[in-house]
């Protein structure tokens, strides 16, 4: 995925709470190589299918927000993103097996 080197990206809102976006297929594991990424990680409200990948663990330093709910996950959520959890300051939103 391209979006996987942009290697100075500090956050991602791919959010789509009024259906905007509705990005399908399953989620990039090449996030997980955005090391620079600080504040938010919102892919809220899409249609990403597959599991969670465990690559989103090494974005150790995503402390605002967390949310990857209302989508299609189809596994539990990896330990190493649930460990990610105790440094977050907002919110934390994370489900799998939501449509």
């Amino acid at each position: 995925s391209e979006l996987g080197k942009v290697a100075k990206l500090t956050r991602i809102r791919l959010n789509a709470n009024s259906g905007e976006n509705n990005m399908v297929g399953t989620f990039p594991t090449e996030i997980g190589n955005l090391v620079l990424l600080n504040s938010d990680l919102r892919v809220n409200y899409n249609s990403f299918t597959g599991p969670i990948p465990t690559e989103l663990g090494r974005l150790t330093d995503v402390t605002v927000t967390w949310r990857l709910q209302d989508n299609s996950f189809c596994s539990d959520v990896p330990t190493e993103v649930q460990a990610l959890s105790s440094g977050v300051t907002g919110s934390w939103f994370i489900t799998s097996g939501n449509s």
